[in-house]
């Protein structure tokens, strides 16, 4: 009887299909009379369940419908009108689902106080669920990985906890692989990673076209927003509403926002004024998921916190009263970018700091001269040419190994039982034939220490740059040209700085320093000053630069090639690792292209237009065997 009132409601299953079902879900006879009593007294009990149907009749249902069954419907929560195991019913008469009734049931919890359903006691007070699992009473050692925690499974080798106890597989409704099923929606089973990526990723219903959480499945299958389905919306923001970025019951910029303004609240209870601006430049950006994390995890928010708090001055001096590491300085980007601390030259300050370290750390002989050179004459150097503007990452880059190389050659005097003073030429001779990097450091060193009377007159190799470098031959110095013009696969801000590498001989660390106001747009160019003069870029390249162009426009940021950290243009190392994944030799390019230029263009030209020095620039000419006899001719005649 049970088998003919499935058939005649025309679900598409075969008898031997709904046997084998009822048999599955009623085991015993007087189970399968319940049943039929049920299916009986309900006039569309298939189409049409109540919410008042018993939980054994419900389960038959779903178990009818995973067998593949069509048009067939699940009672629904009166409550929250989602389709869930109806089995409660509320004061007012109202059949409801396990959620809705813990949530009608909720009181203050006896432990932690929050508002939850509390069903366990702990020395006799009413406690919710995660208390009592968290009470070291209710723990024991599993079984298998021997952690401490709660006890969930039980098997041949003991009691296991959450992450060992096995749970069954099952094929997922989206991937359909067999994996543990994550959650439920509209009757179909979906994985973790499916349930995770459908409702928290929103994107485009196919329908409205609105950016919504597409967790619902349409009549041609489909997956659609919420109101396209004629469903009730589950998945959006408790606070705003909105569907995007979601973690948890609330969206990831609702939870950036409280938690960034109670790192900036000071102790009377209002927001600090001068941090004010560091919560809005965290809030603005685009992606609130990346920006929580580092509110989450870095470091640097304790610092933020005792700034609000008054214990830490908001000062470059009071940064640098913590511990150096990457999350403290991107909070120092992070203040400069936004107005709270005005802007010092990081080069500057990173090469001041590693001075110090290395003077402090230093135990070799001679201490005392290479701490009067550091001071006297690095130090002076180098403040000097950051006056100018002139004191680059590279040129930073070059402190370290030079200031090492005279500790390493102090200790090789004193290993020979010798000092400078009394060091002799061929002391140098015999510690440059085993450390011939020497030669690029020993000179300046040698020459500021004769002249202060710190050691005699001892001399050694000036170091003479290389000739080029290898060059890339023609053909695939030009392939990689038309890769990176058409390739879209590359990310956009890769491919021209490659082009600017392989067309123009532009070194990364010259490219990375690039801002916006260095370019001119206009209806038929693009310019780019690289120095004096403004280059014209060749179609193709210009195309490429518009569309670069139209993704700054929401970036509040200088830069022409914005780096992670604010305030910070895209790091050198990064810049060069980039370009050679792609198969590309920042300096074999360089020396590919400034080799076709100045076989092209006088050395004049050439150095107004790239930024070079004009004696490089003849040196380049001369290397190209560049003939200019017939330039002026040239240049009358496209005059004319």
């Amino acid at each position: 009887m049970i088998i003919a009132i499935v058939t005649d409601a025309n679900t598409g299953l075969d008898r031997s299909v709904v046997r084998e079902v009822t048999l599955t879900v009623a085991t015993r006879p007087n189970m399968r009379g319940r049943l039929l009593r049920t299916l009986e007294e309900a006039s569309a009990p298939l189409t049409s369940p109540g919410s008042g149907m018993p939980r054994q009749a419900q389960r038959f249902l779903r178990a009818l419908i995973d067998a593949g069954a069509q048009g067939l419907r699940l009672p629904v929560c009166q409550n929250c009108a989602l389709t869930r195991p109806i089995s409660h019913s509320l004061n007012d008469g109202r059949r409801v689902c396990g959620p809705c009734h813990r949530a009608a049931r909720a009181v203050a919890c006896g432990k932690c106080r929050n508002h939850r359903f509390c069903s366990y006691r702990l020395d006799g007070t009413l406690v919710c669920a995660p208390c009592y699992s968290a009470d070291q009473r209710n723990k024991v050692t599993c079984a298998s990985c021997g952690r401490l925690d709660r006890r969930i499974a039980r098997s041949e080798i003991g009691v296991l906890c959450p992450r060992c106890a096995p749970r069954p597989d099952r094929a997922c409704s989206r991937c359909g692989m067999s994996r543990p099923v994550k959650g439920t929606l509209q009757n179909q089973q979906f994985c973790a990673p499916c349930y995770n990526r459908i409702t928290t990723t929103a994107s485009g219903c196919p329908e409205c076209g609105r950016f919504r959480i597409l967790a619902y499945r349409g009549v041609d299958g489909v997956f659609l927003c919420a109101e396209c389905a004629g469903q009730p919306v589950r998945f959006a923001c408790k606070t705003c509403g909105g569907e995007e970025h979601l973690v948890g019951r609330n969206c990831a910029r609702c939870v950036l926002t409280d938690r960034m303004t109670a790192l900036i609240t000071a102790p009377s209870g209002e927001a600090h004024p001068q941090l004010k601006p560091v919560r809005d430049a965290v809030l603005a950006r685009k992606n609130p998921r990346s920006a929580l994390r580092w509110v989450a995890r870095a470091s640097a928010t304790s610092i933020l916190k005792s700034m609000a708090d008054g214990r830490t001055q908001i000062s470059h001096e009071g940064i640098d009263s913590f511990a150096r590491s990457a999350s403290r300085e991107y909070l120092r980007d992070l203040l400069i970018a936004s107005g709270a601390l005005a802007a010092e030259p990081r080069e500057l300050r990173d090469t001041l700091e590693w001075i110090d370290g290395f003077l402090t750390d230093y135990a070799g002989p001679d201490r005392h001269v290479l701490t009067a050179y550091s001071r006297w004459n690095v130090i002076r150097r180098v403040r000097a040419r950051a006056a100018r503007g002139k004191f680059t990452s590279s040129a930073a880059k070059n402190v370290p190994p030079h200031l090492r190389v005279l500790g390493d050659f102090m200790m090789w005097l004193a290993e020979r039982r010798t000092d400078l003073a009394t060091a002799r030429q061929a002391h140098v001779d015999e510690f440059l034939t085993t450390h011939p990097e020497g030669a690029r450091h020993l000179p300046q060193f040698l020459k500021w220490a004769h002249s202060s009377g710190r050691c005699g007159p001892l001399t050694s190799p000036t170091y003479r740059s290389q000739q080029p470098t290898p060059q890339v031959p023609a053909n695939e110095h030009w392939d990689t040209v038309e890769r990176l013009l058409h390739d879209n696969s590359i990310r956009i801000d890769t491919r021209i700085c490659g082009l600017f590498v392989l067309l123009y001989g532009q070194r990364p660390s010259h490219i990375c320093q690039l801002t916006r106001d260095l370019v001119v747009v206009n209806e038929t160019n693009v310019l780019v000053r690289f120095a004096a003069d403004p280059i014209v870029l060749p179609p193709g390249v210009d195309d490429l630069f518009r569309e670069h162009l139209s993704t700054l426009e929401d970036e509040p940021t200088p830069w022409l090639f914005p780096g992670r950290n604010p305030d910070r243009p895209i790091v050198e190392a990064g810049l060069s690792l980039r370009l050679r994944d792609l198969g590309i030799s920042p300096q074999a390019s360089r020396t590919t292209a400034m080799m076709q230029l100045a076989a092209q263009l006088p050395a004049a030209v050439l150095a107004g237009f790239l930024g070079i020095h004009p004696q490089t620039a003849v040196a380049w000419s001369k290397i190209a065997a560049s003939d200019w006899s017939t330039y002026p001719a040239l240049r009358l005649t496209t005059i004319h």
